[in-house]
């Protein structure tokens, strides 16, 4: 059997992974669906990235013979760091460089709250000094859900995707 390099792999298909959460991104971002279509394009990429990753991480467990929980659940929490870095970075480039126009409306949404509540001089300069660093906490924040999302996940479905060899030896298993 060949040499399967875990990270090359996890990476590969990180990227794939990645790309369904993008295309999504894009289609709302371009298209500005109504509520009731957003909330089905939510669902079919919602649905999609955890079909995916069950995917790569069952496909991952096929080529070898026995595997643990934990070896496939460590493949799918790399698979979907790798994943949540690309999100994270097309977020980031989106609102700063792609389409400003959201980083404004934002902005100005945040404006608006400010003006219509009762808040003191500190609170203003405390929310205009994150307003100003809103694309970084946006990024931050993004490569954490996404993340978390995933290696949450990846310990669900690692359940489905072990194999071990129920007539083996504890001291032939694989931990």
């Amino acid at each position: 059997m060949e040499t399967v390099n875990k990270w090359q792999s996890a990476a590969l298909n990180g990227l794939l992974l990645s790309v369904v959460t993008i295309v999504y991104s894009l289609i709302s971002t371009i298209f500005h669906p109504g509520t009731f279509v957003s909330v089905i394009l939510w669902t079919i990429k919602f649905g999609a990235c955890i079909y995916l990753l069950y995917y790569f991480m069952k496909q991952y467990s096929g080529m070898f013979e026995t595997i643990s929980y934990g070896e496939s659940f460590r493949y799918g929490a790399i698979l979907s760091v790798f994943s949540s870095v690309v999100c994270s970075c097309f977020a980031f480039l989106s609102i700063t460089l792609l389409f400003p126009e959201q980083l404004d409306q934002s902005l100005a949404a945040m404006q608006s709250v400010i003006e219509a509540g009762n808040y003191n001089d500190e609170q203003i300069d405390a929310i205009n000094q994150v307003s100003g660093k809103l694309p970084q906490i946006m990024l931050f924040w993004s490569l954490f859900y996404y993340s978390v999302f995933g290696v949450i996940v990846s310990a669900i479905i690692a359940n489905y995707t072990k194999k071990t060899n129920p007539f083996a030896g504890e001291e032939n298993s694989i931990q």
